[in-house]
């Protein structure tokens, strides 16, 4: 499974439960946060493409979590909580989660919900993409326009889906740089290009005259 998922609650037994439920069902981007502030800041550096959000942590619950985190994105969220009571659902839904599971729950019914959510923000893509007078094939890298085709590296595809995904949001170059460095393997302590030079000479004169128009 690409999404890349944050799960979020103080019970570490619960937190390890959580990681060996969606490790199973193959999940393999998963990050992890066992409070408030922390599911904040590792939201921020990761950008994960859903959050499982427990509501009752110690300090900084889940829902004030989720109201600071709706403030600038609708990242998909899922909230978990020991309570049941339809107050609580309510107000969790109002405030901007996607969805409400009570504790206890089974996995086959944590993994559904999931699952319908990614499916819901992440529709699957078109293999083709019509974009500023060109039609960018995702299934085999290439872009064609004015009847010639360009092929794109694995690195420069990858970069190009999270920046279409992403559409109409405004992204940071360090998003971009994590991206690249996850898509080679690259430690992220060792030094980096220039944004500008992680395309290659000729696919940024691509990227930026026929699609992308980066600077």
């Amino acid at each position: 499974m690409h999404h890349k998922i944050l799960l979020v609650d103080d019970d570490r037994d619960l937190l390890e439960m959580l990681l060996s439920i969606f490790r199973r069902a193959g999940y393999t981007k998963l990050l992890t946060a066992s409070s408030g502030p922390e599911a904040l800041r590792v939201w921020k550096e990761n950008q994960p493409d859903l959050i499982v959000l427990d509501v009752m942590m110690p300090g900084m619950d889940g829902f004030s979590v989720l109201k600071e985190i709706r403030r600038t994105s609708r990242v998909p969220v899922l909230m978990l909580t020991a309570r049941g009571e339809a107050e609580d659902r309510i107000e969790g839904l109002e405030i901007g989660a996607d969805d409400y599971l009570p504790k206890p729950f089974l996995p086959r019914e944590l993994l559904l919900r999931a699952g319908a959510i990614l499916s819901r923000a992440y529709p699957e893509q078109n293999e083709l993409v019509e974009l500023a007078g060109a039609t960018v094939n995702m299934a085999n890298a290439e872009v064609f326009k004015n009847g010639e085709k360009q092929t794109l590296t694995a690195k420069e595809l990858q970069l190009f889906e999270k920046l279409y995904q992403n559409a109409g949001r405004s992204l940071q170059p360090a998003f971009c740089v994590r991206q690249y460095a996850e898509s080679s393997g690259r430690d992220m302590k060792a030094p980096f290009p220039r944004t500008s030079g992680i395309f290659g000479k000729k696919s940024k004169k691509i990227l930026r005259s026929r699609f992308l128009l980066l600077p």
